[in-house]
């Protein structure tokens, strides 16, 4: 059943979508923005990960032994 669902929905939804997307309503995305997008989510990417190593880096091993 789901297999004649997905692609009946599918076609819905594109029609659905191309009739009220007119041109008056769309916008033009620019490659800066998905540019930027991906810089700021490596830079997060980045930091969480810096910031855990550094924290299991100064993180005495002796202490974590003894608690496990």
């Amino acid at each position: 059943m789901k297999y004649i669902i997905v692609p009946v929905l599918l076609l819905f939804s594109l029609q659905v979508l191309s009739q009220e997307c007119s041109p008056g309503y769309r916008i033009t995305i620019g490659v800066w923005f998905f540019a930027g997008t991906i810089l700021s989510s490596l830079v997060t990417a980045w930091l969480t990960v810096g910031y855990i190593a550094i924290k299991a880096a100064i993180a005495n091993p002796v202490r974590s032994l003894r608690t496990e």
